[in-house]
């Protein structure tokens, strides 16, 4: 038995799901490890005071465990005292969606992490981007994903599957689609509500339930406002056809027995998130212990998770001019797909469940946690150094004050080719700019207004600034895509023939316009 220091994510976090894993965590250690857990209230003391108990905590730890504390700078004065008092001591960090961010929490203090360390990435696209950063690390990193309570969340019972359908008004041959957790444009809920507005045309028999608190956050990293996310939902439900009566948005807060009781009525799980650092998606898991079948973005985390074409789909994501977009078009066709095979369902829901169970659940963790612990005081420490990449010094000089460890980096026009280079992993691919007969056009943004001199003007949620198109050609194929929301090149260029195809390039180009491509599977006739 081992003497285990833990320091865990703050208590901030309010949300069903993450807050399990907390607890869960510390259960797990508990079961085979003496485990002392930094108190939170060390973020309230005095710094004499907070120096003092983080001393006291730090010596005769066999292993420290650093999970996200809230501020990056106490993991830096964790790791100083850890050098002075306890430099036997090893540290196993567990980042927590800060990787994407240009590891802002790790990075001011990766010169202070020693050989035989460990760091623990929750998914293979995080334990990715660490190497654009760094040219070496003086310790292993390996991939250490979240989990779920697989007991708790399991198929219902044909009782309460009726029970919770019956309190949404959902009928026995609808098929509901379900997204569970924050309501917040970085999740993507205004992409989805485009694609439902299609989808609600083609098939009468499909409902939508949004479920989760409304985090009205501004989007930080490209310094932008609260986008008032209520208020654009609510306009798209206003002017989208088809969605009033189809979508019903609960904007509360769940426990895990509503979560439970939602995946019970559930048909189909739907998360298009495009979340900076969607660094695992715990709702995906939770729905395929649930035995729902899946569709989520071929984005960071849920990359792992989902095996495409067996548990689920996994959508195709591009990096355009103006960020990264969800391939709307493939995600239509694979919702109709859904909506249309119910065996299918079954079987994906099945195979879903299966991989929860093998991959994901909490019952296995502690015998995890043993493993990694084991290994990372047992196995020798690798005889090198670590040094940040040109590309992570041109990403530290840019973004890190001395005198400031809790600055995060806020782009601008000057340093966007830095995100770039850190979101462009979480992608499936670069967006094609070139037009061919595979490529569906849609609209990078649904919230297209009319202004008083007849331009147009488009209003992203995520990406500053606003677009405005005054070429009479651009605001006739913009206005096209608004009421159709998908067209084939041929179909855009038959409204001008002459001036279409150098219209749609440059909408291309300044991303007002998103190229989605025909997916292999079965694609309804233009």
């Amino acid at each position: 038995m081992k003497s285990i220091g833990v320091c865990l994510p703050s208590g901030e976090h309010i949300l069903a799901s993450f807050g399990y894993l907390i607890p869960s965590f510390k259960a797990a250690l508990g079961e085979h490890h003496d485990i002392f857990v930094l108190p939170e209230y060390v973020y309230q003391l005095a710094p004499q005071a907070q120096a003092n108990l983080i001393d006291r905590f730090v010596r005769d730890l066999d292993v420290l465990i650093v999970w996200h504390p809230r501020y990056p700078s106490l993991l830096r004065t964790l790791m100083e005292t850890r050098a002075r008092v306890a430099p036997f001591t090893r540290v196993i960090y567990i980042p927590l969606g800060e990787i994407p961010m240009g590891a802002s929490w790790f990075r001011p203090s990766f010169d202070l992490f020693q050989p035989g360390d460990r760091i623990l990435p929750s998914c293979t696209t995080d334990k990715a981007i660490l190497p654009l950063l760094f040219d070496s690390l003086a310790f292993p990193t390996e991939v250490f994903p979240f989990w779920v309570d697989t007991d708790y969340f399991m198929p219902p019972d044909a009782q309460m599957r009726s029970a919770v359908r019956t309190d949404l008004g959902v009928q026995d041959n609808e098929v509901l689609f379900l997204y569970t957790g924050r309501i917040t444009a970085e999740k993507n809920l205004h992409g989805v509500l485009h694609l439902f507005q299609h989808l609600s045309a083609e098939r009468s028999n499909v409902r939508l339930v949004l479920a989760g608190p409304t985090d009205d956050i501004p989007f930080l990293p490209h310094s932008q406002t609260p986008s008032k996310i209520r208020q654009k939902i609510a306009y798209l439900l206003r002017n989208g056809k088809g969605l009033a009566g189809n979508v019903l948005v609960l904007a509360e807060h769940f426990g895990h027995n509503s979560l439970q009781r939602l995946y019970a009525a559930a048909d189909v799980f739907l998360n298009l998130t495009l979340h900076h650092n969607e660094n695992f998606g715990l709702a995906n898991v939770e729905a395929m212990a649930s035995e729902i079948p899946v569709i989520v973005s071929d984005w960071g985390g849920p990359r792992d998770t989902v095996i495409d074409g067996q548990t689920g789909f996994r959508i195709p994501t591009y990096q355009g001019a103006r960020g990264e977009h969800v391939d709307l078009w493939q995600a239509f066709v694979t919702c109709k797909m859904l909506v249309d095979e119910p065996d299918l369902r079954r079987r994906l829901g099945q195979a879903a469940r299966k991989r929860a169970q093998a991959h994901y659940a909490v019952k296995d963790l502690p015998a995890r946690l043993v493993d990694v612990i084991n290994r990372t005081v047992r196995d020798p420490a690798p005889a090198r150094e670590s040094q940040l990449s040109d590309f992570g010094k041109r990403f530290h000089d840019t973004f890190h004050k001395e005198e400031d460890f809790d600055f995060l980096p806020q782009y601008d026009p000057e340093t966007m080719d830095l995100y770039r280079v850190l979101a462009r992993p979480y992608c499936s691919d670069a967006m094609a700019t070139t037009l061919d007969t595979n490529s569906v056009l849609f609209l990078s943004t649904p919230y297209v207004s009319t202004r008083p001199d007849g331009s147009l003007q488009l209003r992203d949620v995520v990406w500053p600034g606003d677009m405005v198109i005054v070429d009479q050609t651009e605001i006739m194929l913009v206005s096209y895509l608004v009421a159709q929301i998908f067209a084939t090149p041929y179909q855009l260029q038959s409204l001008s023939p002459d001036q279409a195809t150098d219209a749609i390039n440059r909408l291309l180009a300044n991303g007002v316009l998103v190229n989605g491509r025909k997916s292999l599977r079965p694609n309804p006739q233009f």
